[in-house]
């Protein structure tokens, strides 16, 4: 298993966010990269312990939702990756 870390935290992947890396070809790091260096860019109003980062690369955006969580398994706060995808700019005049 991949070890990657977010603020200090353990990043692990819902079976849903698995299946959409997979599907976008896209790695675990990168999804981490866009919580590390994204803009918030959450459409309503969100739990205090879930995240959601967009980061543009071209004329897309890449968004990724995470939610803070205690693993048992673990014994200690890990962040799950719970969605992440890709999207065209259709309203790109609001982000320049």
């Amino acid at each position: 298993m991949l070890d990657v870390w977010f603020e200090g935290v353990r990043v692990v992947l819902s079976k849903a966010a698995e299946r959409e890396l997979f599907d976008l070809c896209l790695r675990v790091t990168q999804a981490v990269d866009v919580l590390e260096h994204g803009f918030d860019c959450s459409r309503s109003k969100r739990k205090r312990e879930v995240i959601e980062k967009c980061l543009r690369k071209g004329d897309k955006i890449l968004r990724v939702v995470g939610v803070y969580d205690y693993n048992r398994m673990m014994g200690c706060e890990v962040l799950v990756i719970i969605h992440v995808s890709i999207e065209g700019i259709k309203w790109s005049s609001k982000l320049k």
